[in-house]
């Protein structure tokens, strides 16, 4: 049989306790009253917080929104409408068509243009601004172009001797400020990982302008070309 050295054994073991050493585990007392003051404290300040709209809340309303606005446009006779939903002469008198033609289109042709563009680059818009942001850039966004629409069209009706404007929605103008926006905020982004994002706006940008140029008397373009370049414009000072 092996013989055990008893004394060695003992040594090692030893060496091996010292080396070793845990520290004590340290338990919170749930019943100690600081526990429970700090806990109550925390629940507290939950519930003074106010409600704060999360980024995908705000892209699904305004995409419901305009649909439902752009449906109404098919649905509901034109003289019922056209006062409560575009740009016109009614606009100086009754303000909120600024919030509402920015959410319809006139025509299914332009529904199926530029609504396609909204959703995407709204959720996109989402990942890199807050939900006010995306606000404000809807706000003033639709200031901005129910504005230059109203001079525009002021101006150009003028000129042909016609003394009341053409009314106009301004749907398409929100697309373009957010797709505008999500190009300067990310510029490499790409779709489905083949193509680049920024064709849209640039494809986009191409289109406006050759049909400004040809007159198109049915949109106003340079609304939307402005709008545009603004949604550009807050992105890039956003990456600020």
């Amino acid at each position: 049989m092996r013989k055990i050295n008893l004394f060695r054994f003992c040594q090692e073991k030893k060496e091996i306790i010292e080396k070793y050493i845990y520290a004590e585990q340290k338990i919170q007392l749930i019943n100690d009253p600081k526990f429970i003051m700090k806990i109550q404290k925390q629940e507290d300040e939950l519930k003074a917080k106010p409600y704060v709209l999360k980024s995908y809340q705000f892209p699904f309303l305004l995409n419901a929104a305009t649909a439902f606005v752009s449906h109404l446009w098919q649905v509901v006779p034109y003289k019922l409408i056209f006062k409560h939903a575009t740009i016109s002469d009614y606009t100086k008198e009754l303000i909120y068509p600024i919030i509402i033609s920015p959410l319809g289109h006139q025509s299914f042709q332009s529904f199926c243009t530029y609504f396609p563009i909204l959703p995407y680059t709204m959720l996109l818009n989402g990942k890199f601004m807050g939900t006010w942001k995306m606000v404000f850039l809807f706000f003033s966004n639709a200031i901005l172009s129910s504005l230059i629409t109203y001079l525009y069209e002021s101006y150009r009706n003028e000129k042909l001797g016609i003394q009341m404007i053409t009314p106009k929605t301004t749907g398409a103008c929100t697309s373009l400020a957010f797709a505008g926006c999500f190009a300067a905020l990310s510029p490499t982004h790409m779709i489905f990982k083949k193509i680049p994002f920024v064709v849209i706006p640039i494809c986009s940008g191409i289109y406006e302008i050759e049909e400004f140029i040809r007159e198109d008397e049915e949109n106003c373009r340079l609304a939307h070309i402005i709008s545009l370049i603004y949604g550009i414009a807050f992105g890039l000072i956003l990456r600020v």
